[in-house]
């Protein structure tokens, strides 16, 4: 018979061990698998530019798109600051084919997510928001 800590020391030994791009990257994948959020693709972003992990689309540029948010996290920053607004939370951009929501994953990080043009905007901000709280996390740990 099998100890417990035995057993323990078996199972936790075959489990594989990610970086921050595969932990941040599963739950960016878990976050895009959710059909009724409507949302398409999600992204994480450093404020200086580099992109910690995405779940794209395939015929969008992580950098392209990277460069887009910090573009928009600049300019709701400036707004926020001019109006005595306090720290930018998050930003809604409404397209005719898409929409993008933007939230703030505290001064470490900037979830950026796309979702189809008839999501509904609560229903997706909701799902952005747990993921931002669960990217923050992950993001403490590294």
């Amino acid at each position: 018979m099998v100890s417990y800590r035995v057993l323990y020391h078996i199972i936790t030994s075959k489990v594989k061990k990610l970086g921050l791009k595969e932990d941040i990257g599963e739950i960016l994948k878990d976050s895009k698998e959710r059909p009724q959020r409507g949302i398409l693709g999600v992204a994480v972003v450093k404020p200086n530019g580099q992109m910690v992990a995405s779940a794209l689309p395939k015929d969008i540029s992580e950098k392209r798109f990277a460069a887009m948010a910090l573009v928009v996290l600049g300019t709701a920053d400036r707004v926020c600051d001019e109006l005595g607004a306090g720290n930018m939370v998050q930003a809604i951009i409404e397209g005719s084919k898409m929409k993008a929501i933007l939230v703030s994953v505290g001064e470490k990080a900037l979830l950026a997510g796309l979702t189809s043009k008839d999501a509904n905007v609560n229903s997706a901000l909701s799902e952005m928001k747990r993921t931002a709280i669960r990217v923050k996390k992950v993001m403490a740990k590294y």
